[in-house]
């Protein structure tokens, strides 16, 4: 089987001794992206990271959304503290557009185009049922600069009933902010649900700094409890879902290259619903007045860490 692996080169640095040489000894045709892991980084764009998460086998099958291949996500390996996510296996005629980008990603990291037979993308095989309407959107400091913001804005603008936001990292710009009040003045529902438990203490710390800018216009935060969730997810009216890798702070929606699927069906998006309304049984609320009666110098602290939140 002809195995290509791409992994960013800063994420190839979390694992001593790295991954590659262990996936090298095995056969495995592997390489970093915008980077050397021996020599270094390719400076001054080691800030510029892939995070998108791509899977493609034989061309009919993709799996693809937030979840990162590692021992911290998985239960067998790590036990009952294994981090949840959610991740999503499409096939159809989305496979090829996904493909491109993998593709594409892998030639500006090793010059090799992947055009020959083994990597030609099967046709579907079975004509459709019920159809799921979907589209890749792929953005990142290119070409396709802040499509992902762009979509999030243009979500939250056309929303009339309810916008749900499960993220595990929730650092939104001021325009984003803006979009997400307007709409709950607007009689929106605005429910956004972030882990309790954090892997990124720092982040954590500096996306509460922004919390009250949304709690005092009528959106609604929540802490989800048990371990930690590093999933994606984000619902329009029960209409309309967009899910993939893209977090909602400063490094997905402006440094990274990230991977999302913009999903139109109501059975779609009513499965992710079901997901969010689960967490939200068992998970906090967050107040102003709680917020507020935290000692100041933790509170001061969290507004510096904000200032450098596209850093972290």
């Amino acid at each position: 089987v002809e195995v290509r692996v791409l992994i960013d080169a800063v994420g190839a640095r979390y694992s001593v001794p790295s991954i590659l040489g262990h996936l090298r000894e095995g056969g495995v045709t592997v390489a970093v992206f915008n980077g050397n892991v021996i020599m270094g980084l390719r400076l001054p764009y080691a800030n510029l990271r892939t995070h998108r998460k791509i899977l493609i086998v034989d061309g009919t099958i993709a799996l693809t959304g937030g979840m990162n291949i590692r021992a911290g996500f998985s239960e067998e390996a790590t036990g009952e503290s294994f981090a949840r996510d959610t991740h999503f296996s499409v096939t159809g005629p989305v496979v090829a557009d996904l493909f491109d980008l993998a593709a594409e990603d892998w030639r500006f990291s090793t010059q090799e185009l992947l055009n020959d037979e083994p990597w030609r993308i099967e046709p579907p095989q079975r004509s459709p049922g019920d159809p799921i309407l979907m589209r890749v959107v792929a953005s990142g400091p290119d070409r396709s600069v802040e499509t992902n913001h762009k979509m999030l804005m243009g979500a939250f603008s056309v929303a009339r009933q309810s916008i749900r936001i499960m993220s595990p990292y929730f650092l939104p710009d001021r325009e984003l902010i803006s979009a997400l009040v307007t709409a709950a003045r607007r009689g929106v529902e605005v429910d956004i649900v972030v882990p309790a438990v954090n892997n990124l203490v720092l982040v954590d710390r500096a996306m509460t700094a922004q919390f009250d800018q949304i709690l005092k216009n009528y959106c609604r935060i929540w802490r989800s409890t048990g371990s930690f969730s590093h999933s994606k997810l984000l619902t329009i009216d029960g209409t309309w879902a967009y899910v993939g890798s893209s977090n909602l702070d400063p490094r997905s929606l402006r440094l990274n290259f990230e991977v999302d699927l913009e999903v139109l069906n109501e059975g779609f998006a009513a499965e992710i619903d079901e997901h969010i309304e689960e967490t939200l049984k068992t998970a906090t609320p967050v107040t102003l007045d709680g917020l507020q009666a935290r000692p100041f110098a933790v509170r001061l602290l969290e507004k510096v860490l904000w200032l450098g939140s596209p850093y972290l």
